[in-house]
């Protein structure tokens, strides 16, 4: 979203662009958290409630698969964080998978989740849900959430930020990410005392 020259009239900043991600991989995690009722986190409940029946893992399989939602997780938020220069040795599962998978199988296991988190039978749910979600494409531009907010947007973006990550939650949720990230839920963004709330808090 930027304005593409300057405006005298324009209260956007010619030369300011930010970003809106609504990254797949975290979607899908959190749809996954909830029709597979998995108890792996502190955040809020999924909003909108998908159309999908829960249908929770099997005891003996939990732990495992709730391990493995973990990681996936934290390995999709990994984009956000800035370059470390800082050289580590390997945890146990890194060093695991450099010793004993072939050179495909370890692109497979380093560069996406470790499972396919939407199953055959929901994607067709998850599908109409997530576009549920998309509704900034039939707003006219100015009930864009950041042209309402922008008298809270500019100042944010003037401290570094520069892309608002939405996910499907409940109720206020704000996190920054670094100082170029914003983390917010649907109904966050979609409330504008809310996101001017979200917007102003301190980096």
């Amino acid at each position: 979203m930027r304005s593409s020259s300057p405006d005298p009239g324009n209260p956007w900043p010619h030369d300011m662009q930010i970003g809106i991600d609504q990254p797949f991989d975290l979607v899908a995690l959190l749809y996954a958290r909830h029709v597979r009722g998995l108890h792996v986190d502190d955040l809020p409940p999924i909003d909108p409630v998908p159309d999908a029946p829960v249908d929770p893992v099997d005891d003996g399989e939990r732990s495992d698969v709730e391990r493995r939602w973990r990681r996936d997780w934290a390995r999709a938020w990994e984009r956000f964080a800035p370059p470390s220069t800082v050289v580590r040795e390997p945890d146990d599962e890194t060093a695991r998978a450099l010793a004993e998978l072939t050179d495909e199988e370890l692109w497979e296991w380093a560069s996406g989740a470790s499972e396919p988190w939407v199953r055959d039978g929901d994607s067709a749910d998850f599908g109409a849900w997530r576009s549920s979600q998309r509704k900034d494409h039939r707003l006219p531009l100015a009930e864009h959430p950041e042209r309402v907010c922008l008298d809270a947007l500019v100042p944010a973006w003037r401290s570094g930020l520069r892309t608002i990550v939405e996910l499907p939650l409940r109720g206020f949720f704000a996190d920054r990410v670094g100082s170029t990230h914003l983390v917010v839920s649907h109904a966050t963004r979609h409330d504008p005392a809310l996101y001017r709330r979200a917007l102003r808090a301190a980096p």
